[in-house]
């Protein structure tokens, strides 16, 4: 957390201008992130490990478009892979301990908009479908007994990013963002009645993400 702090002061109190930056065409990035999750109250799994935070990272490939806008207005697309990295937190309960972890990565794809502020830095805002992998283990240990579980799944969900980028030269670019990747834990299946609706609505969990990535821009 204190790398990626000082990252954004860094970022935000050094960066030399940079004249005609190369804003529009294919880019790349790759970055470092710092992640907690947050669920529903009841969700066992987040509860235990909602106030940690882990070191993830994540990579992107896009293309921008100059529209040619007065204000220096682009659209582009996006793909991004995101491992969020593991979690982990122990609870004490009386004679009861429970020790958890949450992993999770996504696979997104985004539609970006990039509004530029100054020649040296955009402000971006992006918005997309995921595709979230997660595992969330829980291992307790009681008198009388142990229980393990193990959850493994792939589910649906969506991401969005704001954010700046800075251009200190022509073709790199420094993004500092904050991102929410959202999705739903439970299973579309096992709906039967109207209780199970509201517990499927209500099973969402959310990874909040600070980035700081480096773009190289064609």
């Amino acid at each position: 957390m204190k790398f990626i702090t000082l990252i954004f002061l860094v970022a935000a109190g050094s960066l030399a201008p940079a004249a005609h930056a190369s804003k529009d065409g294919i880019y790349v990035g790759i970055g470092i992130t710092t992640t907690s999750y947050r669920g529903n109250s009841s969700d066992s799994f987040v509860r235990v490990v909602e106030d940690e935070r882990v070191t993830g990272w994540r990579g992107e490939v896009g293309y921008i478009w100059d529209l040619g806008k007065t204000g220096g207005f682009q659209m582009g697309v996006a793909g991004t892979f995101n491992d969020f990295g593991k979690v982990s937190n122990t609870e004490q309960d009386g004679p009861n301990t429970t020790d958890v972890s949450l992993d999770a990565s996504a696979l997104s794809v985004y539609f970006v908009i990039e509004q530029e502020m100054a020649t040296w830095v955009d402000f971006v805002f992006k918005v997309g479908p995921s595709l979230i992998n997660y595992e969330a283990t829980s291992c307790c240990t009681a008198i009388g007994g142990r229980d393990i579980v193990d959850q493994r799944e792939t589910r649906i969900g969506g991401t969005g990013i704001i954010g700046f980028t800075f251009f200190p030269t022509q073709h790199i670019g420094i993004e500092l963002a904050a991102q929410v990747t959202s999705w739903l834990t439970g299973d579309l299946r096992n709906i039967e009645t109207e209780d199970d609706f509201y517990d499927y609505i209500d099973s969402r969990v959310a990874a909040r993400t600070l980035s700081a990535s480096f773009q190289y821009r064609f």
